[in-house]
C-alpha cells in the first residue's frame, strides 16, 4: 500500500501541472499555533476533515475536491527530522536563541506522513493535501531554536 502511494506521489511531483496555480494564494506558518495553514482561496464553504493528530485537509463542501490544510505540530516534525536539511535564511537569527529555517511543506507534510502506520483514509488525506501545494509557494520560513 505504501509503496503505491509513493509511486504515485512520484509520478504527481513530476507533472507540470502539479499542484495549484493561483496567484493570490499563501501558504503561511503560524507561530502561536504551531501550525501550516493553506487554502487556495477563501470564496468557497469549506470544512474541515480531520486525517490524523497532524493533518486536517480543507474540502470544498459543494464538490468535496480539496482545497487546503492545516498540518499542525510543526516543531515536533522539525525536530524529528532535524534542521540538517534545512537553509538557514540570511540574516536568519530572529533573537540570541532563535533562528529562521526555510524548509518545503511538502517535507513536512512527508514527516508527518511517516509518523505512523497506514490506512486508506490517511493515505488518501496525505496524498490530497499534497496536491493542493502549489511548486512556487512550497517554501517556508519557520523560526526554531
Amino acid at each position: 500500500m505504501e509503496e503505491t502511494f509513493i509511486t504515485h506521489l512520484r509520478q504527481e511531483l513530476q507533472r507540470s501541472d502539479y499542484g495549484s496555480k493561483h496567484g493570490d494564494i499563501q501558504i503561511w506558518y503560524n507561530e502561536a499555533g504551531d501550525c501550516i495553514q493553506f487554502k487556495t482561496t477563501d470564496h468557497i464553504a469549506t470544512r474541515g476533515k480531520r486525517i490524523d493528530e497532524y493533518l486536517t485537509l480543507y474540502v470544498a463542501i459543494e464538490d468535496e475536491k480539496p482545497i487546503g490544510f492545516q498540518l499542525k505540530d510543526v516543531h515536533a516534525l522539525i525536530k524529528e527530522y532535524g534542521t540538517a536539511g534545512m537553509v538557514e535564511v540570511e540574516a536568519g537569527y530572529i533573537s540570541a536563541d532563535k533562528r529562521l529555517v526555510s524548509i518545503t511543506a511538502t517535507t513536512l507534510i512527508l514527516i508527518a506522513f511517516n509518523k505512523r502506520t497506514d490506512s486508506k483514509n490517511r493515505i488518501h488525506g496525505y496524498e490530497r493535501a499534497l496536491r493542493t501545494v502549489p511548486r512556487e509557494l512550497d517554501s517556508l520560513k519557520i523560526p526554531v531554536t
